[in-house]
């Protein structure tokens, strides 16, 4: 999917924005006046996608105030907020030595283990029911839930009990926190492309030395392998045949390198002209898909080490999602030496990512204008911060960087390519007629129409709520 459309229509969008120095509001009407709404559908997008960044960056600070914490919450399941079936290693291991089992932080005997569910004992590590007709392994007892997931589910959103029919009560500590996440992305957009350039080095590369220090450290867990090998090792190919699966590499290629979300065409039109716009289009998608490899690898090796703790697979340890992150991430730190340390470094860099992104998607210069747009950011994000606030902002997910993403790449394709034959003249002017950098048109951009085509029918398949079946 990289190579058959993320290259070609990045390497389009970096062009198009180079050649005639615009933004997408302005050179989609200029290029094919009946696209012109197409430019404002980007500015859209973005804005709605940067509802919800607002809302994880709270989460960000959310767990960062944590992580001041003598013992880390995330790290034990001796909290009020804690259910009954949260789990960890350690409390574990205390009934272990005394030959009972935990559950609801306590220690209990086989026989009131085996009770919670109305069962039997059989032996040491299974459960029977009453007719003696099937077993139950210890493990699948009860529903089990890491501590990092408990904390996050029942201590930062309190989604617990909450449905998308009744969401529950605000939260006004997420609403407090992605206030000031609003803030500080309002002064630094406000103070124009130069400063917000300079922030934004910083922002790529801090990440990577706080992931590579995870990385070290994941794979050197016990069970560390087992997810690896779910993951990258042995691959179940057989979902190639999943058209949902084609539909998420899609989404997934596009919203990792900002394509048609606006962004690119309005960056690159402060490039030099001259600027060799193929070559960082290569070497940007390329280095963006193996930072994804490599930040899948420090996630999976945290949760084998999960699923070997839990007894568990590794597809069944925490629900995929946005929130993964703050499930595996907090887990692996809380095994570190020093974790509040590496607490507060990994959420830092997880705050610096997503204002770096935010500069990218939002930039404006005129003070007024940013102030208006921040105000109606965190107005727009008050949803997201309800109990039941994680239900919003999971549908503002899919359909704003999922089947929109698709439907505007057809679009711009089509306005590009097929309105006028515009592509190939504005390819001759570049190789040509201007004499550049000899910049030439990959042959799989012709295929590029269909891959997204087929994949649009799919976004449909995620997240669906029950009550819309």
């Amino acid at each position: 999917m990289l190579f058959v459309a993320g290259i070609p229509v990045f390497f389009m969008e970096l062009s198009i924005g180079q050649y005639v120095s615009l933004g997408p509001t302005v050179l989609f009407y200029k290029l094919a006046p009946i696209f012109s709404g197409l430019g404002w559908a980007m500015v859209i997008l973005a804005y709605f996608t940067s509802i919800y960044y607002n809302v994880i960056l709270g989460w960000s600070f959310f767990y960062l105030i944590f992580s001041f914490y003598s013992m880390l919450p995330w790290s034990h399941c001796d909290n009020d907020f804690n259910s009954p079936g949260c789990y960890y290693e350690e409390g574990a291991a205390l009934c272990r030595n005394q030959s009972l089992f935990f559950f609801n932080h306590s220690c209990l005997s086989l026989e009131d283990y085996c009770g919670l569910e109305d069962l039997l004992p059989f032996n040491e590590t299974h459960c029977q029911n009453s007719a003696n007709t099937s077993l139950t392994p210890i493990e699948k007892v009860v529903t089990r839930i890491s501590a990092s997931e408990d904390f996050f589910r029942n201590r930062m959103l309190r989604v617990t009990g909450s449905t998308w029919e009744d969401m529950g009560d605000m939260q006004w500590e997420l609403v407090g926190l992605m206030a000031l996440s609003c803030v500080i992305v309002g002064i630094c957009l406000s103070r124009g492309i130069k400063t917000t350039g300079n922030i934004v080095y910083f922002t790529a590369i801090f990440p990577y030395a706080v992931m590579f220090i995870l990385f070290i450290r994941g794979i050197t867990l016990e069970g560390a392998y087992k997810g690896l090998e779910f993951y990258i090792l042995k691959p179940n190919m057989t979902r190639l045949t999943e058209v949902e699966v084609w539909c998420e590499a899609a989404v997934q290629i596009f919203f990792s390198t900002g394509i048609c979300f606006g962004s690119l065409i309005t960056l690159s039109s402060y490039n030099k002209f001259t600027n060799n716009c193929m070559r960082d289009a290569f070497v940007v998608t390329i280095t963006n898909c193996s930072t994804s490899v490599f930040f899948g690898v420090v996630i999976f090796s945290v949760l084998g080490f999960l699923a070997n703790e839990m007894g568990v697979n590794v597809n069944e340890v925490a629900a995929s999602g946005s929130g993964l992150a703050f499930v595996v991430y907090p887990a692996a730190i809380s095994l570190m030496p020093i974790p509040q340390l590496w607490s507060v470094l990994f959420f830092l860099m997880l705050i610096n990512i997503g204002f770096g992104t935010q500069f990218e998607s939002l930039r404006k210069r005129k003070p007024l204008v940013v102030m208006g747009t921040c105000i109606s950011l965190f107005l727009m994000g008050l949803s997201m911060c309800l109990q039941g606030g994680i239900y919003m902002l999971e549908v503002f997910v899919f359909y704003s960087a999922g089947v929109s993403v698709l439907i505007i790449c057809i679009l711009q394709l089509i306005a590009v390519i097929g309105i006028f034959a515009v592509w190939p003249r504005y390819l001759y002017r570049l190789q040509k007629g201007d004499d550049r950098r000899g910049l030439s048109l990959p042959m799989f951009l012709l295929v590029v129409l269909s891959s997204p085509v087929a994949s649009v029918s799919c976004g449909w398949c995620g997240c669906v709520y029950e009550g819309w079946r």
